[in-house]
């Protein structure tokens, strides 16, 4: 694997070989991907075990700095900055759907791949498992992508089925059939926080968040969730999103009502309705 920067006059330069399952000649590259500090890098192929009846996936993760690499067992995966607290710094988060060989089972990592955690502390990572469909019970992921404008994740399947989850939980908000044909590509979309994504009939098309309706929505139709509140209220406190007015004044006045007077300012911070930032308040 090589990058070549296309400005000046450089020369393509190494940065790993293929290894294990993606080094062998009937294994057929599909995606590559590297994170925006340049430090990690995900090479995907698939390959088949019984003549086109079974798709395998399998991934590379490779780090640049410690040049190591480790592989993996799935189909697609990728790397975002994404605010998963409430304070103002976003993590670099890697995710990936991994299916294990000879499995149907699929499920969703999301981690943190850059930030070192404090003395005592554990690095982030979620974890969840992802239902397929009825109508396309052997269905796997074909590409995902972040969105650093709502931190959610948007995974694309082969059978035309979009996944978005919270990336903070891995929690499914949303699924829908967005296409009949077989979706094979998918990139984001940087003008509306989206994803674009073609399928075999060469269609392009988008999806992106109703910034509007996506925490009301998260919870009062999330009800797979048990916790859906925190959800939707986290979401609403990471990005400044509408419909948490209520969550947001009720921690406002925990953090008042116990002296917390700078939790309170913050709380109000991230209200972006202006619901809290009244004469009363």
């Amino acid at each position: 694997v090589y990058h070549w920067k296309l400005v000046g006059t450089t020369v393509p330069e190494k940065i790993f070989d293929r290894g294990g399952k993606l080094a062998e000649a009937n294994t057929q590259i599909i995606n590559y991907a590297a994170n925006s500090q340049g430090s990690w890098c995900l090479l995907t192929a698939i390959s088949t075990p019984d003549g086109g009846r079974t798709i395998e996936g399998s991934m590379q993760l490779y780090s640049v700095e410690r040049k190591q690499q480790q592989l993996l067992e799935g189909h697609a995966g990728c790397f975002g900055n994404i605010r998963v607290t409430d304070g103002p710094t976003s993590a670099g988060l890697f995710a990936f759907s991994e299916r294990k060989h000879g499995s149907q089972q699929t499920r969703l990592h999301i981690m943190d791949v850059t930030t070192q955690p404090a003395a005592g502390q554990q690095k982030f990572k979620v974890s969840m498992d992802v239902q397929m469909p009825q109508e396309a019970p052997t269905d796997f992921a074909v590409a995902m992508q972040f969105s650093e404008k709502y931190g959610v994740l948007y995974m694309l399947t082969k059978a035309g089925f979009m996944y978005l989850f919270d990336s903070a939980t891995a929690n499914l908000l949303f699924r829908h059939r967005v296409s009949q044909d077989t979706l094979f590509i998918a990139a984001p979309n940087s003008r509306n926080g989206g994803v674009l994504f073609v399928n075999k009939r060469g269609q392009v098309m988008t999806a992106t968040v109703n910034e509007q309706n996506l925490v009301p929505y998260v919870n009062n139709s999330c009800a797979h969730i048990a916790n859906r509140q925190q959800v939707a209220f986290g979401i609403a406190q990471r990005y400044g999103l509408p419909g948490a007015d209520e969550a947001f004044l009720a921690q406002f006045q925990r953090c008042f009502a116990t002296g917390d007077y700078k939790g309170a300012a913050r709380v109000a911070a991230q209200a972006k309705s202006g619901a809290l930032r009244t004469p009363e308040t």
